[in-house]
């Protein structure tokens, strides 16, 4: 029976065969219901299916491309009931089942640029002139990249993005956004980014507010499989006056997603406390740079400076987050702002140096809802995949993060975050589904449970590696959410 338990510039191609299985299996219009037969399934819940016949869940599709969790229980029971009679298996009783995954921050049109290295020692405001130089400016070309960024994801097991459609010569863009919403692959949010300091501040301000919104009318008329929502990024308090800040929050409706990266750097923490560094002097060097407008609340955290501004009256993701003390983490959770963490991201950049280890695991003792993204392509270290689930390995094997809590934070986290239902990140019997992955479990100790096996497949040496599409996550199916 189930049972519950507590608790350079170009990328190599990635494996044809994996993108197009992925596609198949999961945008195939021509399936309605399937059946696959595993070792065990778990959620971000501890909710598991236990059984020594192996489970199995019957997932149907809807026209629209929904999905229900139909069944979920034991293979031998699953297999002779008469509903089920004529439907074809899938085998993957060498897997653990697991709903599809959400990566709550990333930069897919950046993936064109592929993975690079990074001295920390060099700053991160040279970090971001590598970036300026490598960035597309036409739409054909953004869309590629956001393409392959998707393609990516899925072998990720990724059924929620949460992408950043980049600025286009300092100009809030619609092109990643629209690449994203057309491609119909995935369900995301877009969150449209805008600078706004200097002479431009007030334009890019408006335009951004004006384009997040002709946005979301657009992707409401879109019909494609994926369902992509619109959002609003204001890039950062050093890029972003916070009077503008604060302005374009105001002019966009109140449920639209809204995120920012915040605390993330100590150029940040000088610029706002100093209004100096190298954030001050790329600034001027981009003629952005007002003298007689310097970052108010000098001395004050980024946090501290947003919160006293009225940016708690919004709800924003905190993307980053990786300098905060108690009264920020208290700040934080009274606003009830969820923060999303990108673990390899804080390390490439050598925040843990700066500040000391992430405070997520205060995060989500104060009550806040931490969620996981990957960032961008170039700052990762599996070139065949864009996925949270090597977020989730890093934070097992380093900090001995509990698999259960990591689920959740890389599914039922991500999609609040991003301001989605949270339920099609479950598995709830007759609930919507999101999706459903597979991981590998070959070597499992045959009595080993659900939450067992998951603690195995993040453990070192699980899978034999980190870097090829074929050890991580399977995405067997993908529903529109």
């Amino acid at each position: 029976m189930a049972q519950a338990h507590a608790g350079k510039d170009t990328l190599p191609a990635p494996p044809f065969s994996t993108i197009l299985t992925t596609m198949l299996q999961g945008w195939d219009p021509t399936w309605k219901v399937r059946r696959i037969d595993a070792r065990a399934a778990i959620d971000g819940r501890g909710c598991a299916a236990d059984h020594a016949s192996g489970v199995s869940a019957v997932i149907e599709r809807a026209p629209t491309g929904t999905l229900t969790l139909a069944a979920l229980g034991p293979t031998d029971e699953v297999a002779s009931s008469s509903r089920w009679a004529g439907v074809a298996s899938t085998d993957r009783r060498q897997s653990l089942l697991l709903p599809g995954l959400v990566n709550a921050h990333t930069h897919l049109d950046l993936t064109h640029i592929g993975p690079r290295p990074h001295d920390p020692a060099a700053g991160f405001a040279a970090w971001i002139g590598m970036i300026l130089r490598a960035r597309l400016s036409d739409e054909p070309s953004i869309a590629a990249a956001v393409g392959r960024g998707v393609g990516l994801s899925l072998a990720g097991g990724t059924v929620l993005i949460g992408d950043i459609s980049g600025a286009v010569g300092g100009l809030p863009s619609p092109f990643a956004g629209r690449a994203l919403a057309g491609d119909g692959r995935v369900n995301g949010v877009a969150y449209l980014e805008f600078f706004a300091q200097g002479a431009k501040a007030d334009k890019n301000t408006v335009s951004a507010a004006w384009n997040a919104k002709a946005l979301a009318g657009e992707f409401d008329a879109m019909t494609a499989c994926g369902r992509v929502v619109s959002g609003i990024q204001p890039h950062a308090i050093y890029s972003v006056g916070v009077m503008h800040f604060l302005q374009v929050l105001a002019s966009v409706p109140d449920d639209m997603p809204t995120c920012s990266h915040i605390a993330e750097s100590l150029a940040e923490k000088r610029f706002v406390a100093e209004a100096a560094g190298p954030f001050v002097d790329m600034l001027r060097t981009l003629n952005l740079w007002d003298d007689s407008d310097p970052p108010p609340g000098l001395g004050e955290s980024p946090i501290d400076v947003l919160m006293g501004h009225g940016a708690a009256d919004h709800r924003i993701a905190a993307v980053h987050v990786n300098d905060v003390d108690d009264d920020d983490l208290h700040n934080l959770a009274a606003a009830q702002w969820p923060v999303v963490y990108c673990p390899r991201s804080s390390s490439y950049f050598g925040a843990h140096s700066d500040f000391g280890p992430h405070r997520y695991r205060d995060m989500l003792a104060a009550g806040i809802t931490v969620a996981l993204g990957t960032d961008s392509i170039v700052n990762l270290d599996t070139p065949d995949r864009i996925s949270v689930w090597d977020e989730m390995r890093l934070l097992h094997q380093r900090d001995g993060t509990d698999p259960l809590t990591l689920l959740k934070l890389a599914s039922i986290n991500g999609a609040a975050a991003l301001r989605r239902e949270t339920a099609p990140f479950t598995l709830t019997p007759l609930g919507s589904l999101a999706g459903l992955v597979a991981i590998q479990v070959p070597n499992a100790n045959p009595n080993a449970n659900s939450s067992e096996l998951l603690t195995q497949a993040l453990g070192p040496g699980a899978t034999g590696g980190r870097t090829s599409a074929a050890d991580g996550p399977e995405l067997l199916a993908i529903g529109r959410v």
